[in-house]
């Protein structure tokens, strides 16, 4: 890929960690706002840092789509490299949680901190695995970006309607696991 496609993709990537975290906010009242069973599965229902784990599903799925129209499809590394980071951005906010949480830190302003590096960790690798010269494109790859996703779909709703009795699934401010009732 020419140097000036990279540069636009990599744009796009910078202008993904506001957008991202822009939907991301969105995305954390939506529930509060119509509580529904179809959006218990795709959206936080609580404060726990488990259900937060969501933020990091749909919102960059949707930018994802408008960055594969504007970019990404110059790149056959694209799609697997969204899924991937599909991975990242939850795994790494947990990882962070539990930092800042051995550290005795628990405010907003290191959640909102928290979300926007796993957004900006997840752009990364969107951006460094579509560019790479590693075929990461074919028939596996393509089962892969498409099981990701739905995986954790299934996983975020299991969870949400069975959340198990451990401290990420736990909400401080309802004192309960899972939906409140």
């Amino acid at each position: 890929m020419s140097r000036n496609s990279r540069r636009r993709l990599k744009r796009w990537c910078i202008v993904g960690v506001l957008a991202v975290m822009g939907l991301a906010t969105l995305w954390h009242f939506l529930y509060e706002w119509l509580p529904c069973g179809f959006l218990s599965v795709f959206c936080p229902v609580n404060e726990s840092p488990w259900e937060h784990v969501k933020l990091f599903l749909v919102p960059p799925l949707i930018w994802y789509t408008v960055m594969y129209f504007a970019a990404g499809w110059r790149y056959p590394n694209y799609v697997f490299a969204c899924a991937v980071s599909l991975l990242v951005m939850p795994a790494l906010m947990l990882l962070l949680y539990l930092a800042c949480r051995a550290l005795g830190i628990d405010s907003l302003p290191a959640s909102i901190v928290n979300t926007l590096v796993c957004i900006a960790a997840g752009m990364w690798v969107v951006y460094r695995m579509a560019v790479s010269k590693r075929r990461l494109y074919g028939t596996v790859f393509t089962i892969a970006a498409i099981g990701i996703p739905i995986g954790l779909f299934i996983l975020y709703a299991l969870l949400t309607y069975y959340p198990p009795a451990h401290f990420l699934f736990w909400d401080p401010q309802k004192k309960l696991y899972g939906i409140p009732h």
